[in-house]
């Protein structure tokens, strides 16, 4: 009797003391498990969100640093590409300069000269001074360079013997012929040979071409055995307008890439070379977003000799479509121009979508 007593105060105590741990792990213990393996949890996930927020972060980084290096590319491609066409109509610009006339002139001159002299030298012992004479003035009347707009003319003193052009001056004493400013320049012609025995002389005079009154500009050489005045000049306004056609006619020509192409505008917007609005006033053209076209491209240029401008425009062989377009464009100061070329952007869009693709793998 008194070891069932006994057994059943231990069983008590045992089941009392399960009863309270038991009671611990529930009440106590098992919430701060819990606790814990939310918070590693919640830990985890964090860690897992920063690295994707991080990869995603990085990549965004990346793909905006791809998207500006494509396009800090192209606009090195542009300025590249544009520097070609504008040192060609550069130099083109520069020969329509007094000086660079007066280079030609009188290389033109004196090969012409030394021509005669050689002719003379080689015929003067087998014909009489008279056939010679003859000879050169029917080689003069025919004789041309600068595809046929160069001549030469012969004076004796201030009477005309030759001119190829205006054959009614031949014997006519010119002595008192004088431009508008009053200048007499068959006198100069006179002075210079007697003086100095070549040299240029500058004068205005009816330019039958533009049938206007231009600067002209002649050199003249003294031809001794016959004592002839020889001149040859050219109308320098004549001279700027050819020039600046064989720059125009280049530009329209000149093409690379995938069939790009270069413009030429004037101070006004007006294009004065463009593969379809030749000709076309732009100052207020504007692309479907208010931008100004032309007249940021001019100012930009104007203002520090060249820079880039961007819009939206059509495609040569796509114009029911507007494509965004950066424009890089130069200075031509002397001529009052601004030349430029532009890329449309979709092409560095489609990069960039490439790029995209290759980071989301």
């Amino acid at each position: 009797m008194m070891l069932s007593k006994i057994y059943f105060k231990v069983l008590a105590v045992t089941v009392l003391i399960i009863a309270v741990y038991t009671g611990v792990i529930v009440f106590f213990v098992a919430p701060k498990i819990e606790e814990r393996t939310i918070n590693l949890e919640e830990e985890t996930g964090k860690a897992h969100l920063q690295e994707i927020v991080t990869v995603v972060d990085t990549a965004a980084r990346e793909l905006k640093s791809y998207e500006q290096n494509s396009i800090d590319m192209h606009k090195d491609e542009l300025r590249n590409i544009t520097e070609v066409a504008f040192k060609l109509v550069e130099e083109l610009y520069q020969a329509s300069q007094p000086e660079a006339i007066k280079d030609h002139i009188k290389a033109q001159a004196d090969a012409f000269k030394e021509y005669l002299l050689e002719y003379y030298d080689a015929n003067r012992e087998l014909k009489s001074a008279a056939d010679i004479q003859t000879a050169i003035m029917e080689f003069i009347k025919l004789y041309r360079y600068d595809d046929g707009t160069g001549y030469f003319f012969i004076n004796r003193k201030t009477t005309c013997l030759l001119h190829p052009i205006k054959a009614s001056l031949a014997g006519k004493d010119l002595l008192e012929l004088k431009d508008s400013d009053g200048k007499y320049f068959i006198k100069e012609f006179a002075k210079i040979a007697e003086t100095r025995k070549e040299g240029f002389c500058s004068y205005k005079w009816p330019n039958p071409n533009s049938k206007q009154e231009e600067k002209k500009l002649t050199y003249i050489f003294y031809f001794a055995p016959f004592d002839w005045i020889i001149g040859t000049g050219f109308y320098l306004p004549q001279v700027e307008r050819q020039k600046q056609k064989e720059a125009l006619d280049y530009v329209a020509k000149l093409r690379y890439g995938n069939n790009e192409y270069f413009y030429i505008s004037d101070y006004n917007s007006v294009m004065v070379s463009h593969p379809t609005i030749q000709g076309k006033d732009m100052s207020d053209a504007r692309d479907p977003e208010g931008v100004l076209i032309v007249p940021p491209m001019v100012q930009v240029a104007r203002e520090k000799g060249e820079g880039f401008h961007s819009y939206s425009w059509q495609k040569l062989k796509e114009e029911e479509r507007l494509f965004k377009k950066l424009t890089f464009s130069k200075h031509i100061k002397g001529w009052q121009w601004v030349i430029g070329t532009g890329i449309y952007l979709d092409s560095i869009d489609i990069e960039v979508q490439r790029k995209k693709a290759e980071l989301i793998k």
